[in-house]
C-alpha cells in the first residue's frame, strides 16, 4: 500500500513562500575563509575578512635596539635595555591594533560584545592563552602565512618604526599620545583612539601591556645575535611591552622591557599578532 506524503503544516508553508521571494530574511554566518585564501603580499597590507584583523607590513631592517641616552627617558633606562647593538629582522606583518574583544570573540566563534566593549582590548589573556589562539587563526591564514606572537626584537623595531622614531612610538615625549596612567582614568580605551606610527600601527605605546614571543632573560642583550635574535630558552616568563594605562609614562617606551609568568592574566595585558611568509 503506497503511503501518502503528509500536508505541510500552515505555518511551515508560510515560510517556505517567504523564503522563496526574500522576505524571511535569515542572515548568514560569516564564512570560515579557506586554507590559503588570505593572499598577503610582502610589502602590503592586507586584512583577514572574519575576524577583522588588520596587518601593517613591516619591512625588514636594522635598528639601534635597546635605551638610548637621548630622547629625554635617559633616566628611565634600565640595566636589562642595554647595551644598545645593532639588531636586524625580516620583513613581517604586525596587527594593525590590539587584539580586541570583538576580534577575540569572532576567533573563538562566540557572540561578538556590543559597542563600545567590541572595539576594547581584549585582555586577561595569558601567553598560554595567546598561543592556544593560534590554531583557529591558522585556519583562517591558511598555509602559505604563519600566525605567531613577534618576537622581542620584531615588537621593538616596529614599535620604533625601524628606529625612525623614538624613544616612544609617537616620538619624542609629547602629552595625552598614549593611554597612561595620567590620562587613561584606570581603564583601557578603544583601541585606534591616538595617531599611528609611521608604520601605521596603533597604540604601541601605551593602553595595555603585549606579549611577546620571547622567554625573558634580563642579560639577553650581552649574548643574543644580530639577526631576527630570539631568547627560546625557557626562563619561566615571558617579555610583554609597551606600558598600560597603569603604568607610568616613561614605561611607555619602547625599549621598556617586562615579563610575566606564561599562565598570568592581568586587566591590563593584552597581545597583538604577527604572521611571517612561510618559505616555499
Amino acid at each position: 500500500m503506497k503511503h501518502r506524503a503528509k500536508p505541510l503544516p500552515s505555518l511551515c508553508l508560510l515560510a517556505l513562500c517567504l523564503l522563496t521571494v526574500g522576505l524571511l530574511a535569515v542572515p548568514p554566518l560569516p564564512a570560515l575563509a579557506a586554507a590559503g585564501e588570505l593572499a598577503c603580499k610582502p610589502g602590503a597590507d592586507c586584512r583577514e575578512p572574519v575576524t577583522g584583523l588588520d596587518f601593517a607590513w613591516v619591512p625588514g631592517g636594522c635598528f639601534r635596539m635597546g635605551c638610548d641616552t637621548r630622547g629625554g627617558v635617559e633616566h628611565a633606562c634600565e640595566p636589562d635595555e642595554r647595551p644598545l647593538r645593532e639588531v636586524c629582522v625580516h620583513g613581517f606583518w604586525l596587527a594593525k591594533t590590539e587584539l580586541t574583544q570583538g576580534q577575540l570573540a569572532r576567533l573563538r566563534g562566540q557572540a561578538v560584545p556590543p559597542v563600545p566593549e567590541v572595539d576594547l582590548p581584549a585582555t586577561d589573556l595569558s601567553w598560554q592563552d595567546a598561543k592556544r589562539l593560534m590554531e583557529p587563526l591558522r585556519g583562517l591564514t591558511g598555509p602559505n602565512l604563519r600566525p605567531r606572537l613577534p618576537t622581542e626584537a620584531e615588537w621593538e623595531y616596529a614599535c620604533t618604526a625601524g628606529g625612525r622614531v623614538g624613544p616612544y612610538s609617537f616620538g619624542l615625549p609629547a602629552d595625552n599620545q598614549g593611554w597612561e596612567v595620567l590620562n587613561a582614568g584606570g581603564q583601557a580605551h578603544a583601541v585606534a583612539q591616538r595617531s599611528p606610527n609611521p608604520f601605521g600601527l596603533f597604540d604601541m605605546s601605551g593602553n595595555v601591556w603585549e606579549w611577546c614571543e620571547d622567554s625573558f632573560h634580563f642579560t639577553a642583550y650581552s649574548y643574543l645575535g644580530k639577526d631576527d635574535p630570539r631568547q627560546s630558552r625557557d626562563t619561566g616568563r615571558r617579555v610583554r611591552r609597551g606600558g598600560s594605562f597603569r603604568y607610568c609614562t616613561t614605561c611607555m617606551r619602547c625599549s621598556n622591557r617586562k615579563s610575566a609568568p606564561p599562565e598570568d592574566r592581568m586587566d591590563d595585558m593584552g597581545l597583538r599578532f604577527a604572521l611571517e611568509p612561510v618559505p616555499r
